[in-house]
């Protein structure tokens, strides 16, 4: 055998030398190449896991908060003081891309949720705030502490994707708000990831047009007032709302005070002198405030008291100064709605609501007015929306729970054409508008899916799954045909009626038979999965749509038009009737 192969060898035609060294040089630049490719393979994710997962042997440790990439959070807010606040008044989707680049994350709104989506970043009420976390913590998962987020809530894999290398080691997300408002915060930054928040932005009240970036501690790193499609007024109350009596609070409500500096009062301007215990900032505040509004020339005529807009409308006339002196008492805006009640009845009954001759809240104001102006300016008065805002959508329907609501989006058009084709036209229109609804709920994140639309949807959905089922239940062991004839003459008529009993599924009966069949089967099992949708996402949010009523309904927010200015306010004074055989008397003249 070796030598009939030594013979097979010695047949192969000889090569010359140089032909042999143009081959081997050949073979080496592609086993070069091969091998290039291999280790810069190989390279990428090791390059990847070193930036996220190892940190550097001198890295700074925060004690309190260990998962903190403190040398990327040290970066991230040297960008975000970069900035100016111009720089974060343009436009919105403008100035998100700044704070996202400022954060150290790509803007990647097409990517898929939980593969480095970030169209959602600070585009809600509650991801905002931004998160740097050293590379293996980023890997964390909930366990359950935090009300509202999902059980595991896994972010690794997306913040490895979107995070800018260039900023140090580890990564940043956009962690969830929610949670914050106590001490120490129970949010998901401080509790999965055990790491602090670089900044977290606030939208400020009243208008919540204007944002402010606060760091972990609450302090003030910048501020910025966006034009443009802002985020809906909902998302930024909520946002508020959640860290409202928290330290992050404080800066936010404090943004007109420190933008008042920049301002000179226009009280000073129009030459009006102030009693010593306002605050000529504070009159700035209010003033910018109320010009915002839309409210009319009229209406802020009419709320100014005469003894002070005269002077001003005198100097200038312009409503901006009229609205500074008429709300210069007012910090938040429900001490205002209860002074515009108080301010508008006072004007126009004063023996009923006000003093004999000022208001011992604001002693520099007197009032003077009648009925007939009180129903005439009554009409002036804007009124507000009565409800609260609805609760934050939880990070886990938009991240995990949208897949399962597209699956139930297709099977409900499906079911709808297959109805249709079964000759239930009606059945099909039913189907097809759940379906619009559920497309209505997931789109742009899930904004829309609300306590109040699940609660709905997955009522008719049960309903409608236990009617399908008892029709169902009724055919399973065959459906009936029948067929009636008539015969007979004028005085004898005699009905025939012939019952047939065919299988649920019968190839002889023709195609609309056997759809009818498959409708039948496949229509409570679609409607149990809509309204198990519906009971997974509504059990996600950490709220109750009942509440205990015990106490006035939505805190105070459902009186509209009841709290802002109209006579019938709930827990108002209300004006006295007349009292017979009581006044002043009168010497009648001879």
């Amino acid at each position: 055998m070796l030598a009939r192969t030594l013979r097979c060898c010695s047949a192969v035609p000889k090569v010359p030398r140089g032909m042999m060294e143009v081959r081997a040089r050949r073979a080496f630049a592609v086993a070069s190449t091969v091998l290039a490719g291999a280790l810069l393979v190989l390279r990428t994710p090791t390059a990847v896991a070193k930036t996220f997962a190892q940190p550097s042997p001198v890295m700074e440790v925060d004690p309190e908060y260990p998962g903190t990439a403190v040398e990327r959070l040290r970066n991230i807010q040297a960008r975000v003081k970069s900035l100016t606040p111009e720089d974060l008044s343009k436009d919105w989707e403008e100035v998100r891309r700044k704070i996202l680049w400022a954060g150290g994350l790509k803007d990647l709104p097409r990517n898929v949720p939980g593969q480095g989506y970030t169209g959602h970043s600070f585009n809600d009420d509650n991801h905002c705030d931004l998160t740097p976390m050293l590379g293996e913590v980023a890997h964390n998962l909930h366990g359950g502490e935090i009300r509202g987020i999902a059980m595991g809530n896994r972010l690794g894999p997306g913040i490895e994707i979107a995070s800018l290398p260039e900023l140090g080691p580890g990564g940043s997300w956009s962690t969830c708000t929610n949670g914050c408002h106590v001490e120490p915060p129970q949010d998901v930054a401080h509790v999965q990831f055990r790491a602090r928040i670089a900044f977290k932005l606030v939208w400020t009240p009243p208008h919540f047009t204007s944002f402010v970036l606060v760091d972990d501690s609450g302090a003030y790193l910048n501020h910025g007032s966006p034009t443009g499609a802002l985020p809906d007024m909902r998302s930024r109350t909520s946002n508020y709302n959640l860290v409202k009596g928290s330290k992050y609070a404080r800066e936010a409500e404090a943004l007109a005070d420190r933008s008042a500096g920049n301002l000179e009062c226009p009280a000073k301007r129009s030459g009006v002198v102030l009693p010593d215990e306002i605050d000529p900032s504070l009159v700035t505040e209010v003033a910018k405030l109320f010009t915002n509004d839309r409210l009319s020339r009229e209406a802020f005529t009419f709320l100014a008291p005469e003894n002070v807009s005269e002077d001003v409308a005198a100097t200038s006339g312009n409503a901006f100064e009229i609205a500074e002196m008429s709300y210069l008492f007012v910090r938040d805006s429900a001490s205002r709605r209860d002074v515009l009640h108080d301010l508008a009845l006072a004007r126009d009954f004063p023996e009923a609501t006000a003093p004999q001759e000022t208001d011992s809240r604001f002693p520099f104001l007197e009032y003077s007015g009648s009925e007939s102006q009180a129903r005439k300016r009554q009409s002036l008065m804007l009124v507000p929306l009565g409800a609260e805002p609805p609760a934050a959508i939880p990070e886990v329907i938009s991240a995990k729970h949208v897949y399962g609501w597209y699956s139930v989006t297709l099977l409900l058009a499906g079911l709808a054409t297959a109805q249709i084709t079964a000759g239930d036209a009606f059945a099909g229109v039913i189907f097809l508008v759940m379906a619009g609804f559920v497309v209505y709920m997931v789109q742009d994140s899930c904004k829309n899916m609300t306590m109040y639309c699940l609660f709905m949807l997955g009522l008719m959905a049960s309903f409608q799954c236990f009617f399908d089922a008892l029709a169902l239940l009724s055919v399973l062991g065959g459906r009936e045909t029948s067929v009636s004839s008539v015969q007979g003459t004028e005085d004898n008529v005699t009905v025939i009626t012939r019952i047939t009993q065919h299988p649920f599924f019968d190839q002889s009966m023709g195609k609309q038979y056997n759809t009818q069949s498959a409708v039948l089967l496949a229509s409570p099992l679609v409607m149990s999965l809509l309204a198990s949708m519906c009971y997974l996402s509504y059990n996600a949010f950490s709220e109750s749509l009942f509440h205990d009523e015990a106490g006035p309904i939505y805190e105070g927010w459902g009186q509209g038009a009841r709290a802002y200015g109209a006579s019938e306010s709930a827990e108002r004074t209300q004006p006295s009737p007349p009292r017979l055989f009581e006044g002043h008397g009168h010497r009648l003249s001879s």
